[in-house]
């Protein structure tokens, strides 16, 4: 475990505020920018969120294994015994769904800004979640918790997975034998539907919600065939499909007792809204959707609280938040798919995040930066960051290229 603190003037003014995550820069930039003091414990320990925190804790064995409790406690808990103030409560990103027990146990000791291990667990329950589905008539793809007798065209997901590292597919040429067909409890698997993956993405509570309606796209590799690749808000769909979704994403908030930040992905086909799955937490939509204000922030805390979250993303003055007005923004992940890279110090640019520290040593596909890039449509966003992409990657990789 590394340790890393930066001074802030006027950090000890400012309210604290707890974040783990897998990657924490997101949620930490944003809670800067919402007039918060964040203490992080992340996997990564990137330059940029290292410039915006307090203070950090660096926990890398969980990017590998996953957090472990004992040391992200102890990690928490040094945080919190060196803040300006004590903290307001603690935030979890990704690294957690995986594990709702994980909540639970820091629940006993920590105020959850979030969701409750229980609506955790049962937005991420297959069994569970398909019979909400089913009672709300809400519409999804085939889902089956053991393996069709013939695979071909179905995915494999594991319970709780994020990023599309997680998805085994299409199992076209597999025939399952009957240990296999019997599945675990970890996976599930799911009908491939061609579409547009679409995710609906904003805050929630009992008392209101808001919402941004977002576009994504995939990275594939073979090994990864769904990896992550890019989202970008906000887009032009039809009012009845953004509607549908609205009211499903109403409707599941109500049942499964959702509240703060959260997404609900759909597969719009030629026929059919279809929902995949529930990110019952912060996710890469908010890059994309939080303002200079950090009112994203602001609003899951708000719903956290049980109070409107509308009331900051939606100002009644007007119709649209300030910050979304005239602009498409996209973020786009970069992968180190030329080959293990140890990073180079280089001056890096302005659209770039997640910045590694030189030195860093990256394996082959795995997570490299983000890039960011704003323009008047949804299209004119995602190319550019395309562009932006390769630029970076030449930017790393050209000091040892041989390819």
């Amino acid at each position: 475990m590394t340790t890393a603190s930066i001074d802030h003037d006027g950090d000890a003014k400012k309210p604290t505020i707890l974040i783990a995550a897998f990657s924490g820069r997101a949620l930490a930039q944003s809670a800067t920018r919402a007039g918060y003091a964040p203490l992080v414990a992340d996997g990564f320990g990137d330059e940029d969120t290292l410039e915006c925190t307090q203070a950090t804790k660096r926990l890398p064995s969980a990017l590998h294994a996953g957090f472990r409790i004992k040391s992200l406690k102890k990690a928490l808990n040094t945080l919190k015994a060196n803040a300006t103030t004590p903290p307001v409560g603690l935030i979890l990103g990704t690294g957690f769904e995986e594990h709702p027990t994980l909540i639970d146990a820091l629940s006993r000791d920590f105020t959850i800004l979030g969701n409750t291990a229980r609506t955790v667990a049962r937005s991420k329950d297959p069994s569970y979640f398909l019979d909400v589905l089913k009672d709300l008539g809400i519409a999804h793809p085939k889902t089956s918790l053991t393996m069709p007798q013939n695979p071909r065209g179905w995915i494999k997901k594991r319970v709780g997975g994020s990023g599309g590292l997680h998805i085994t597919g299409n199992f076209s040429n597999i025939r399952p034998t009957p240990d296999a067909r019997q599945g675990t409890s970890n996976n599930f698997y799911q009908r491939v539907e061609m579409g547009t993956p679409i995710s609906l993405a904003g805050v929630v509570s009992k008392r209101g919600a808001a919402f941004g309606v977002c576009r994504q796209w995939q990275n594939p590799i073979p090994r990864w065939p769904y990896r992550f690749g890019g989202i970008v808000s906000p887009i032009d769909i039809p009012h009845e499909t953004e509607a549908y979704m609205i009211n499903s994403g109403l409707d599941l908030t109500r049942r499964l007792g959702l509240k703060g930040f959260v997404s609900f992905d759909f597969m719009i086909t030629q026929t059919d809204i279809l929902l995949l799955e529930i990110n019952p937490r912060p996710t890469a939509a908010l890059d994309i959707l939080d303002g200079p204000q950090g009112h994203m922030f602001k609003a899951h805390i708000s719903a956290c609280h049980d109070q409107d979250p509308s009331i900051i993303v939606l100002p009644r003055n007007s119709k649209t938040a300030p910050e979304l007005i005239n602009h498409t923004h996209a973020i786009a992940y970069l992968y180190a798919d030329h080959g293990a890279l140890q990073i180079p110090d280089i001056a890096w640019p302005s659209w770039a995040g997640d910045r590694p520290k030189p030195g860093t040593h990256v394996n082959a596909h795995r997570p490299l930066a983000t890039v960011s890039a704003t323009a008047k449509s949804d299209l004119e966003a995602e190319n550019l960051c395309r562009k932006r992409l390769g630029e970076l990657e030449n930017l790393l990789y050209a000091p040892g290229r041989k390819d």
